[in-house]
């Protein structure tokens, strides 16, 4: 019998709703067969630099 396990990450910021110039933080979601959870990876990025679509961020220069 054979067992299909499943692994995922994506990339993700937490923008604040009141104040969505403030630089967020950018965490890891990692899912595992179902399971899900975060981890902070302590960076921060401004949201008008993140592309929520490709989960990562724009620009090829560091400090964008």
């Amino acid at each position: 019998m054979k067992t299909k396990n499943t692994f995922g990450i994506h990339f993700i910021i937490r923008v604040s709703n009141s104040n969505k110039t403030v630089p967020s933080l950018i965490y890891a979601r990692i899912t595992v067969n179902g399971q899900r959870t975060e981890i902070s990876l302590k960076l921060k990025i401004s949201p008008n630099s993140w592309d929520n679509i490709k989960g990562k961020a724009k620009g090829k220069r560091a400090g964008h």
